[in-house]
């Protein structure tokens, strides 16, 4: 079995307790084609960045699971019949993802502490990242664009002289 995400996007006027049936009846579904879910990640409304059936927000959900190749190409064709889904994407994952704990692998905790160990160092990095030095760059660019134009005024204007 691999690892895969998909992130579908449900109607907006939904309410909270006929979005948690829909999330149901997609688990449901990916056990009914053979496949393992592993976790639920329901993001809420969000706008769309562009009208999907004249609807301009919806509601994310991110689901992970299991499941064999084939299994998945049929879920894609049942979201594609459900009216309740306005849009979908399923994605192969290249290995399982990270705080997920997979239902025939049975992990240590010393992989567990990784994965924490990982993302934490991932979040220092980002404290060391400044936007100013970003804002520096693009005044950098924008200096050395006026010295290109500055050069070529010049050099214009040698070859007048010149002739």
């Amino acid at each position: 079995m691999r690892y895969y995400e998909t992130l579908f996007i449900v109607h907006p006027n939904y309410e909270q307790e006929r979005l948690n049936s829909v999330i149901k009846m997609v688990e449901g579904h990916i056990a009914e084609i053979g496949g393992h879910v592993l976790a639920v990640d329901d993001w809420g409304k969000r706008r769309l960045a562009y009208p999907i059936e004249k609807q301009k927000s919806g509601n994310y959900v991110l689901i992970y699971f299991e499941a064999e190749p084939s299994a998945v190409v049929e879920l894609q064709t049942w979201f594609e019949l459900q009216a309740q889904i306005l849009a979908q994407l399923v994605v192969r994952l290249d290995e399982k993802p990270a705080g997920v704990p997979s239902h025939h692998d049975d992990d240590d905790e010393e992989d567990q502490d990784e994965i924490i160990d990982k993302s934490s160092a991932d979040d220092e990095s980002d404290e060391d990242y400044d936007e100013d030095d970003d804002e520096d760059e693009v005044e950098d660019e924008d200096e050395d664009e006026e010295k290109e134009d500055d050069s070529e005024e010049t050099s214009e204007e040698a070859v007048k002289e010149t002739v």
